[in-house]
């Protein structure tokens, strides 16, 4: 009789504890399904910079964002690359037309005018502006900037202690806010190692006029960069300007000197003459701000990220760690942290 009893007992632990398993996984399955039925719902749109894709550059990054946020959130997207500024605004109501919920104009400099069209018209819609401070933001807008000033400056210091001239250039695209705010920080981190240290500086708007095909005009950089190295005697180029970075890239190659990339890593288009490359994460500020609309997290208002928030910073140096050497590197990842930690305030046009 106990032995029965005992028999009876073990097959209903068994049977409870195979339950327990049973519901459990039953219980996951269902969490994974809501989660990921929830995903499918978001559609994410987004307006490139002017110059499209295959610029190894700032339009590169974003669509490299939306294909991270496909892969983290299950997330659908839709992208147009525009050639000038109807483009954007008629891009943009395709984007509205089709499903987004969260649309991403990624030429910052117009984001403005399009959250003035469209915005307070779809108010379930998300609207983000990156790159670009927007004062006037809806309850369904906001922006999101870099503290490329930050980066910038360590690229400064980079750039005085690798100098054998004393004399650098800055070449970038227009003069508007965010590039010049590439240049405050840069000029500083100069300053910051040698004052006595010249920076010369030209965009390329001086020389093309349509503002859209600034950021793709390699041949007409190429002849700008050219021409600093040749009559102004630089030695190393900063070059803040999309896809027209490649013609300075080559001129610095065919001149011997040194260039410094920007927003992505771009060391390895000229090995060993790009010293490094100012990075801006915009695939992680696209991740981030997805984030924040899938987790009901979306505020109204201007996202800072900079070198604390890994949303920006400089290239590893893979080909040039070597030239460089490891005591300027050392010096460059200890005044990082002292801007992290705030002893270092680096100036910007933004006011941050």
């Amino acid at each position: 009789m106990k032995k029965n009893i005992v028999i009876i007992i073990i097959i209903i632990l068994v049977l409870t504890l195979i339950s327990i398993f049973i519901f459990d996984i039953l219980g996951k399955a269902s969490y994974r399904k809501e989660k990921n039925d929830f995903f499918i719902k978001i559609k994410v749109g987004l307006i490139t910079g002017f110059g499209g894709l295959g610029d190894k550059s700032f339009n590169d990054m974003q669509y490299n964002g939306l294909v991270l946020a496909k892969k983290l959130y299950g997330i659908d997207f839709e992208y147009f690359a525009p050639k000038n500024f109807e483009d954007i605004m008629k891009y943009t109501q395709i984007l509205i037309d089709n499903g987004s919920n969260l649309i991403i104009i990624g030429e910052g400099f117009t984001g403005q005018k399009v959250l003035d069209q469209f915005a307070p018209k779809y108010p379930q819609i998300k609207f983000v502006v990156l790159d670009n401070l927007c004062k006037n933001l809806y309850h369904n807008s906001a922006s999101i900037l870099f503290k490329q000033n930050e980066a910038s400056f360590l690229a400064g210091v980079l750039a005085a202690e690798m100098t054998k001239k004393d004399r650098v250039g800055f070449i970038g695209g227009a003069p508007i806010p965010v590039i010049e705010d590439f240049f405050i920080g840069f000029n500083q981190g100069i300053n910051y190692i040698k004052s006595d240290c010249k920076v010369e500086k030209d965009f390329i708007s001086n020389y093309v006029k349509d503002f859209e095909k600034v950021w793709d005009a390699p041949k007409i950089s190429y002849e700008i960069a050219k021409a600093m190295i040749r009559e102004k005697g630089v030695d190393i180029i900063f070059a803040v300007a999309s896809a027209s970075n490649i013609g300075i890239f080559n001129a610095c190659k065919d001149y011997s000197i040194f260039s410094i990339g920007v927003d992505t890593d771009q060391d390895y288009i000229n090995p060993g003459i790009i010293l490094t490359s100012v990075l801006k994460n915009l695939d992680q500020a696209i991740v981030f701000i997805v984030d924040k609309v899938i987790k009901n997290n979306f505020e109204s208002k201007s996202y800072y990220l900079g070198l604390k928030e890994n949303g920006v910073g400089l290239s590893p140096m893979i080909f040039t760690k070597d030239i460089v050497g490891d005591d300027i590197i050392k010096k460059i990842n200890l005044l990082q942290k002292k801007i992290i930690d705030g002893q270092i305030l680096v100036k910007s046009v933004f006011g941050k």
